[in-house]
């Protein structure tokens, strides 16, 4: 139902003439999504709000006014982490989150944000981390050594749960791509006063925020508002031709095509705005992008059969990882253990145990990420 009032409000500008059932439809997806900012704001840009039933414009107001407080805090929080990254001489680009909200979809609370993404040069992710633990940051979170970002957190009387701070390096894995991150910053600029703090063009800030739909595969339609509010604002900034060739040469090329094809079936009207080129996604499997086994998204035979190696054989630090909460396991035993685990999961599936969501020692390739 979300789908059809956000087709119909893009497209149409517009909601569609519909029975209190349907809103209600919609209310319901609008929490399990988390998007009753974006629906608000549209639902303003394009002076509808008089045009949906009263409960409706009630709901998505007093959310909206919630994320207002809460994206406020996290600006707040920003702020202070990116006036001491400035002091400390650390180069770093903010991904998605605030300025996000407020280059694409018009305001910093049009967009509900839960935590702070920053990007930056690998080198310089150790120094990082004593920044923010010199702001009152704990942290980092052991995460997987073949993931490409680490959690920070701190404790708030602001907020129930903890404010998390991601530190990236990367935006996929290196052993999945030939992407090279410096890159990213050829064509960045900074932010406001700022010279460390910087933002990325619009072109590669449409290729991060496929990438991040493509790293959760497209999970939420979030993912999808935020691609197509993107070619909306700035189609006009966004190259296919050269997307295409920036991610064949990262190895990405099937994640974009796939992510763009899904998206564009939800919203055909966008090539009216940005033509996409059929013959990108021709070779995709129809719903490859929802798929756990990111096998058919990979560009490259190589890295097939790596995958599929790493997932029969993974790196010892990686199955040490995995069995982070077996206080028996040792350098010398790991293999043991990881392969008992995975022989027993199916059987704790079937008399109804843990397996059901298990999946520590079957994959080597679960996100681990936010869905910010």
């Amino acid at each position: 139902m979300i789908a059809d009032l956000m087709k119909s409000l893009y497209h149409l500008r517009t909601p569609p003439i519909a029975g209190s059932a349907f809103f209600e439809g919609c209310i319901e997806e609008i929490e399990t999504y988390s998007i009753a900012a974006q629906v608000y704001q549209l639902l303003r840009d394009t002076d509808t709000l008089d045009r949906v039933p009263e409960f409706f414009r009630n709901y998505v107001s007093r959310k909206h006014e919630k994320t207002m407080f809460q994206n406020l805090y996290i600006k707040h929080q920003q702020e202070v982490i990116f006036d001491a990254l400035e002091r400390a001489d650390i180069g770093v680009i903010p991904l998605k989150g605030i300025l996000f909200a407020e280059r694409y979809f018009g305001h910093w609370s049009a967009r509900g944000s839960s935590d702070i993404d920053l990007l930056v040069a690998k080198e310089d992710v150790d120094r990082t981390i004593e920044c923010l633990r010199s702001l009152g940051y704990s942290g980092p979170a052991r995460y997987n050594p073949i993931h490409f970002h680490c959690v920070l957190w701190k404790e708030t009387n602001h907020r129930e749960m903890p404010l998390n701070v991601e530190v990236h390096w990367g935006l996929v894995k290196e052993r999945d791509s030939r992407m090279n991150v410096k890159d990213l910053w050829k064509h960045s600029v900074p932010v406001h006063e700022y010279q460390c703090i910087r933002e990325l063009s619009v072109q590669n800030a449409f290729y991060a925020i496929c990438l991040h739909g493509a790293n959760h595969r497209m999970d939420s339609y979030k993912y999808v508002l935020d691609i197509v509010q993107m070619v909306h604002r700035r189609g006009q900034d966004i190259d296919y031709p050269k997307l295409f060739t920036q991610a064949g040469d990262d190895g990405t090329a099937r994640r974009i095509a796939a992510v763009l094809a899904y998206v564009y079936q939800q919203f055909p009207h966008l090539h009216q705005i940005k033509p996409l080129d059929a013959r990108k996604w021709s070779l995709i499997p129809p719903g490859a992008i929802f798929s756990s086994w990111p096998i058919l998204l990979l560009d490259r035979w190589s890295d097939r059969f790596r995958l599929l190696y790493d997932v029969v054989v993974p790196a010892r630090e990686v199955a040490l990882w995995h069995l982070k909460d077996d206080s028996n396991v040792t350098a010398s035993n790991v293999y043991i253990r990881f392969y008992l685990r995975r022989m027993l999961r199916p059987v704790r599936k079937l008399v109804g145990g843990r397996g059901g969501r298990d999946q520590s020692a079957w994959s080597t390739t679960e996100s681990g990420q936010n869905n910010g």
